[in-house]
Order: structure tokens, then C-alpha cells, then sequence
């Protein structure tokens, strides 16, 4: 939590001052439980909702998940938007058309949004849940199939 402050401080400080900066912010998420990642998520948002242009890197799909709701929230309908507003303040909703998102591994760089819902892919940065429910699937079935097997010698 100590790394989030001066990210809070700097942001505060930019706020107040109301000059308008790059921020150029790297893994805000760092040991921030994922309650925590929204709200630093929100106010990077709000501080770039505000002017200031960010740059953000992140290993989080909690930070990303905040990012897509903020885009997200952007879309709805005029006629919803006081109840959105509730939901989310109005002041965080990002709009896709300021917005990008990349995605590098290996030495290469995706765009990485979606151009139909205009959100992130959030599974390019969450490969891994992928792998891990995919062997949970394959030992859930060695389980079925050792029940299988113990009826079978029952009959």
C-alpha cells in the first residue's frame, strides 16, 4: 500500500493545481487487495477524465474489470443514464473513442479492444484463469469417472 500513496499524493497534488500532465503509472494494483485496485482504477479514470493523459500498465484483470465497467458505462442510453449515474458516478465513465488498450507479450503488442463492445479483452490478461479451470475440469472428471467406476463394481 505504501507504493499506491505517492501515486495518490501525485495525483491529489495534479488535482489541486489543475495543470494538466502525463501520468505515466506502472502496476498501480502493486499489494493492493482487489477493493483497492478499483478505487485507484477510478481515480486514474477520474484524474483522465479531468485532462491529464495517463499511461497505465497493468497485470490485473481487477484493474481491468474496473476499466471495462467504466467503458462500459459509457454506452448507456441517454434515458439510463441517471440510473447508471448511481451505479457509477458519471465523472469515471470513460469514453471508448480517448481510450486504448495493448496487450505485449513475447516482444510483440496487440491491440487488445474489443472494436464491437468496446472494452478490453480481459481474457488476453487473464490467460491463465483459463488453464487453471481447464485442469480443474479435467480433475472434477477423473473424479465423475472414479465414481462411474465404484457403481459399475456395485452392479
Amino acid at each position: 500500500q505504501q507504493e499506491c500513496v505517492w501515486i495518490l499524493n501525485l495525483l491529489f497534488y495534479y488535482l489541486v493545481r489543475q495543470d494538466h500532465m502525463l501520468f505515466i503509472i506502472e502496476e498501480p494494483e502493486s499489494h493492493l487487495f482487489p477493493e483497492s485496485q478499483k478505487y485507484i482504477t477510478e481515480l486514474i479514470a477520474l484524474m483522465s477524465n479531468l485532462g491529464h493523459s495517463v499511461l497505465l500498465t497493468t497485470h490485473s484483470p481487477y484493474v481491468l474489470g474496473a476499466l471495462n465497467n467504466l467503458l462500459y458505462a459509457y454506452t448507456i442510453p441517454k434515458k439510463y443514464s441517471k440510473e447508471a449515474n448511481k451505479v457509477i458516478p458519471e465523472t469515471l465513465w470513460i469514453d471508448y473513442g480517448h481510450f486504448n488498450s495493448w496487450f505485449v507479450k513475447d516482444g510483440t503488442v496487440e491491440n487488445c479492444m474489443d472494436e464491437e463492445i468496446h472494452m478490453i479483452q480481459n481474457e488476453r490478461i487473464d490467460e491463465i484463469s483459463k488453464v487453471i479451470n481447464e485442469e480443474f475440469e479435467k480433475l472434477l472428471n477423473l473424479q465423475d469417472k472414479d465414481e462411474e467406476d465404484v457403481v459399475k463394481s456395485c452392479l
